[in-house]
């Protein structure tokens, strides 16, 4: 913890004072703060979390190619916490940036995402070499953020490599990360990325991950997603979605079991719109899992209207889930106002779920209302609150003797962000 105070603690100087005091810094960033809070029927589950996040990106400190990147949080919860094992204080990246060493590099120092890579994370260096405007190589390596409390630790290093292109109509990435926990491998993949947009009413993109499973030497299929957007000028839009998908597993710093099944989605999405201002939208999506090869399936229609008297609007939905071994129904509806600079919407959900083999059944209704509030273009507010009724029917008599078979709770989050 204190390695991990001072780096911040002298990456942050770094960035905010120049060696030699000849421009002023440019910074732009933001800073927020949130508040969760539920209160439930049963006390051993209400939890209270605030939240305050830093993040800015700072250049002209030390010349034009010069950059400075942070991002990082704040966290406090109350006694009841769903993770017990969430950090309370996170870095989720913090680096200085060189641009165009000898007109062909860039380079970053200190924690840096590898954007080419999903995943990818290094406490170390990432160095970009182009062959051209928007194509080129990178490297980068040194200590890995502990992939579960995002910690400076020694104990973790990773290393990879990878190439890339880019621009409007055409752009791909492929790389190969390895990270080591203690030496030994703890998870090894390769990956691709890659959008195409051949006209102005097509776009797709593709991502694959496969990992190398250490216990059999061979590499399975993590994640495979390809979509394709479809659209006519402002009426109508279809999106078109395969994905393929399993866990990741940690093979020497993993000390439990997850579900490493591999599940499949397919999803259809889109909306026709009769006007500027009202349209019909809808979705399904049909999964499988190989576990036990149950399937579950979720298909969504519903119809908005906006600009209604020039500040009112109104959403009306329905929603059938068949999620393995339950199903629900919901009905949902919604009607706000768009001012100005703020926007308030009432909204009401009624659901009814079951349980395969099980002669009990939920029936639920939640009442929401929010408000977000542009006070300034640096500062915005946004606040949301939700009452839920639960009531369950056929419960067993015993049960019923014990606990009730009513329950209420109450959620509202607040928001409140600054940017500069």
């Amino acid at each position: 913890m204190r390695l991990r105070r001072i780096s911040t603690v002298a990456l942050l100087i770094a960035c905010l004072y120049a060696p030699e005091p000849v421009q002023a810094v440019n910074l732009r960033g933001s800073f927020s703060g949130s508040m969760y809070n539920y209160d439930g029927g049963a006390s051993e589950q209400d939890a209270a979390i605030t939240r305050f996040r830093l993040k800015f990106d700072a250049s002209e400190f030390a010349g034009d190619d010069v950059y400075c990147h942070f991002s990082g949080s704040l966290r406090s919860s109350s006694q009841n916490d769903f993770n017990t094992s969430t950090p309370n204080d996170r870095i989720y990246y913090a680096n200085v940036e060189i641009k165009k060493i000898f007109s062909f590099i860039d380079m970053q120092l200190g924690r840096s995402y590898i954007g080419e890579i999903g995943g990818a994370r290094v406490d170390g260096a990432n160095i970009k070499l182009y062959m051209g405007k928007a194509t080129g190589i990178g490297v980068f390596a040194g200590q890995q953020p502990d992939p579960y409390e995002d910690k400076f630790t020694g104990d973790y290093m990773t290393y990879g490599a990878y190439f890339f292109t880019n621009s409007p109509a055409l752009g791909m990435s492929a790389g190969y990360v390895s990270s080591l926990f203690k030496g030994s491998e703890d998870t090894t993949y390769a990956s691709f990325n890659g959008h195409l947009v051949p006209s102005k009413n097509m776009s797709m993109y593709v991502n694959l991950r496969s990992d190398h499973n250490v216990d059999t030497g061979s590499y399975e299929l993590t994640n495979l997603m390809v979509s394709l957007n479809l659209h006519s000028q402002w009426r109508t839009r279809l999106g078109i979605t395969f994905n393929q998908y399993r866990a990741v597993k940690l093979y020497e710093s993993m000390d439990y079991d997850i579900n490493h099944d591999l599940q499949s989605t397919i999803r259809l999405s889109g909306y026709m719109k009769f006007s500027k201002t009202s349209k019909l939208y809808g979705r399904v999506d049909a999964r499988t899992r190989e576990s036990d090869s149950k399937s579950a399936s979720l298909m969504l229609v519903g119809f908005k209207q906006s600009n209604l008297f020039r500040i009112a609007f109104f959403d009306l939905s329905y929603r059938s889930i068949n999620y393995f071994t339950s199903t629900a129904q919901q009905a949902h509806g919604s009607f706000g106002v768009n001012l100005e600079k703020i926007t308030a919407e009432l909204g009401a959900t009624y659901m009814q779920s079951e349980q395969d083999n099980s002669d009990t059944s939920m029936t639920q209704f939640i009442y929401e209302g929010s408000l977000d509030w542009y006070l300034s273009p640096a500062i915005y507010v946004s606040g949301k609150v939700e009452m839920s009724n639960e009531k369950y029917l056929d419960v067993d008599s015993i049960y019923l003797a014990k606990e009730s078979d009513e329950f209420s709770t109450m959620t509202f989050f607040l928001y409140a962000g600054y940017k500069f």
